[in-house]
Formats: C-alpha cells, sequence, structure tokens
C-alpha cells in the first residue's frame, strides 16, 4: 500500500504507509500520525502546565521526532500559543512562547459588547437595594430564575425583604393554593358566578349550549369517580365538551361544597391552551386574567394570582414545574391536575404523565384526570 513518493525524507512526499499525506507537520487528507496516546497526554499537559505558569518560554528536547513535534504545533495552536521550530538534523527542537494578547481561533467574529452608563448605575441601584443570594445566583447558573422565589424567608432577615420574596413565590405559582380558600370565599365565588349567569343573556344562552354537550349527561358520574379515584382517564369523540367542561365540573363542585379549587389543566401546543382558556373565561362571563381563568405558556401568562382556580399551561410547562426544585410546594397546593389529549403521545405528554402518576405517591391531595379522544359518539369515564 506505498504511494507516490513513499513518503520520503522528512515527511515531505505524498503516500506512505500511513494513507493520507505527509507534509511538514501537517498533512492532507486522513492522516493519522505514529504517536502513542501516553506521548499526546504528555505533551498537552506540558503545554497546560507552561500555558498556566509565569514562564516565558518552553523548549522541547531535540529527540522529538518529527511527528512528535507535528502534534506539538497542533496543541499549540489549540491552546492559543506560538510554537517554532529551531535547527537541521538532530539539534532540530520546537520552541513555544506565549503570545502578547491572547486571541481564540474564532477571535474575528467576537465583538465586546458594553451597557449604557445609566443601565450599569441602574443595576447597581438595583443589586445594592436587593442584593442575590446564595441560592439564586446558583439556581441562575444551572436554570431558570422562578425557581429561585421558592425560597424560604431568611431567618431573622429585613421583614420587608422577606415580604418581597414572600410574594413573588405566591405571584410566580399564579394561582392560590386551594387549602388557603375558606369556606366563605369558596361559597361566595359560587354565588357571584350563579348571579352573573341569572342576570346575563348571552351567559343564559352558552349555558343552554353546554347543557346540550355530550359530556353534560356524565357530569355525576365524571365527579364520582374524582371523589373516590386519584386517577381519572376521560375518553370521549372529537366536541363532546371534555376540554371545556371537565375543568369547569371540577371547580364548580368543589365551590358548591365549600371547598377551594385549584386547577391545572395542560394542552399539548400554546395557541391550544390560550384559546381554550378564553373560552372558559367567556362561558363564565369573565376576562380572561381577570378572573377565575388563566393561562402560562413560555414567556407568556396571563392570571390573578388572588382569583385564579384554573391555570392553562402547555406539558412543556407543567413538566418543567414539576422537575424544578419547587414541585413539591405547587404540587400541595393543587386540587387537580388535568392533562388533555393525552392520546397524541407526544414526548412531553408521555414524560408528563410518568411524572404525574409518581408525584401522586407522594401527594395524595392531587388528582390527576387524563382525557383523550376516541372514535366513539359517547364518552368513557376509567378509573384507577
Amino acid at each position: 500500500m506505498s504511494g507516490r513518493g513513499g513518503g520520503r525524507g522528512r515527511g515531505r512526499g505524498r503516500g506512505g504507509d500511513f494513507g493520507g499525506g505527509g507534509g511538514r507537520g501537517g498533512g492532507r487528507g486522513d492522516f493519522v500520525r505514529p504517536v502513542t496516546e501516553g506521548t499526546r497526554i504528555e505533551i498537552d499537559v506540558q503545554l497546560e502546565r507552561f500555558k498556566a505558569s509565569n514562564d516565558a518560554e518552553i523548549v522541547f528536547p531535540p529527540d522529538m521526532s518529527n511527528h512528535d513535534r507535528a502534534v506539538v504545533h497542533a496543541c499549540c495552536k489549540k491552546l492559543g500559543l506560538k510554537s517554532k521550530s529551531h535547527g537541521k538534523g538532530d539539534e532540530r527542537r520546537v520552541c513555544v512562547t506565549k503570545p502578547k494578547e491572547y486571541k481564540p481561533l474564532d477571535h474575528e467574529d467576537l465583538h465586546a459588547l458594553s451597557l449604557h452608563g445609566a443601565s450599569v448605575s441602574a443595576l447597581q441601584s438595583h443589586f445594592s437595594q436587593f442584593p442575590q443570594t446564595k441560592r439564586e445566583l446558583e439556581t441562575a447558573a444551572t436554570g431558570s430564575l422562578d425557581d429561585a422565589w421558592d425560597e424560604e424567608p431568611i431567618d431573622g432577615g429585613d421583614d420587608s425583604r422577606n415580604k418581597n420574596k414572600r410574594s413573588k413565590r405566591q405571584g410566580s405559582s399564579l394561582m392560590k393554593p386551594y387549602t388557603q380558600i375558606s369556606q366563605n370565599d369558596a361559597l361566595s365565588r359560587a354565588k357571584a358566578l350563579a348571579d352573573r349567569r341569572a342576570s346575563d343573556h348571552n351567559l343564559k344562552d352558552m349555558q343552554r349550549l353546554r347543557d346540550a354537550l355530550p359530556i353534560a349527561e356524565f357530569k355525576q358520574t365524571l365527579l364520582d369517580a374524582v371523589e373516590n379515584h386519584q386517577v381519572v382517564l376521560v375518553a370521549g369523540a372529537t366536541g363532546c365538551g371534555k376540554t371545556t367542561q371537565v375543568p369547569q365540573y371540577l371547580i364548580d363542585h368543589n365551590w358548591s361544597r365549600g371547598k377551594g379549587a385549584a386547577v391545572m389543566c395542560t394542552q399539548p401546543r400554546r395557541i391550544s391552551a390560550i384559546t381554550v382558556s378564553e373560552r372558559i373565561a367567556a362561558e363564565r362571563g369573565e376576562a380572561i386574567g381577570a378572573g377565575t381563568v388563566g393561562y402560562q405558556i413560555r414567556l407568556e401568562s396571563k392570571a390573578n394570582a388572588d382569583k385564579c382556580a384554573l391555570l392553562f399551561c402547555t406539558n412543556g410547562v407543567l413538566l418543567r414545574r414539576l422537575t424544578s426544585p419547587g414541585a413539591d410546594e405547587m404540587l400541595k397546593g393543587l386540587s387537580h391536575i388535568v392533562v388533555d389529549e393525552l392520546h397524541e403521545r407526544d414526548l412531553f405528554a408521555d414524560f408528563l404523565g410518568t411524572c404525574v402518576l409518581l408525584s401522586r405517591i407522594k401527594h395524595d391531595c392531587s388528582q390527576p384526570l387524563f382525557e383523550c379522544n376516541t372514535s366513539s359518539t359517547t364518552s368513557n369515564i376509567y378509573q384507577n
């Protein structure tokens, strides 16, 4: 397998026994230099130590082969060092120095960015007034700052700062925990809804349409299943009312008994989370984000933390929150979790279903419901 030139002299020729061209210190094609892994590691370690030291120059011994010197040149280029071979024959050696200014290989594509003086002053003023805690810095370096608001108040710390943290922590959940809703508050919410429907003709028409949906005849069956089982699977044809009616049944049922409700309902897509929440808000005579119904998608949310009892979000949002440090506190504040369109079996939905089922082992208060479409004209309720 010898090629033209046979790799003569100091590797200048083409071909040779190593397949690819030999040029000095380089080569063309998939040329693999016959340098052992131990030698490569030793060269790399020496160069790393030199780069970290205060020495201005390092000279490798003359007993290195052409291939060894080529590896030195390649490592120097990777580390941003300057290398040059000097001498002839047996006295040829590699001299490595440090550049006056280190420049990475892609330095031409890098541009310095600076903030306006007013921006710098504003940031300094903010951080001097609200310095970051150690946990906030660690969380910001590894994930989302939303997780930092789960931090407990600092013992002996400033009361105003702790109050600010508590308000931010509650605001990040976008829903008041159902255990914090009193019996009078729940009953008053149910009465306010009934009064709106009794006085608004549009809501009366909507209520008649709701009662005509196929899911309506299974309302009591569904509520009984939720009362007696932790996991309920609702299957029905498209348009039967699963998505818009089931979450409302859960809220209204709890309110009628003087209990709080905090239902988180997922949708596979952002647009469906927004449109479904707007539809349900309209059916209840409310503005989206101002009353009972809200939504949270990536980079956007609209909900009133004091009034919201039904929060729509995407599968990815809930999955992220279930895998964040504040997941336990969030789950304790939810009365129900509804995962819609489970039959689509996308990646997020599969992982979300697993996380929800595992979470019910720790938190008995969270009752998951799964909804999917079938070709049947009737709805089916499966219990576990």
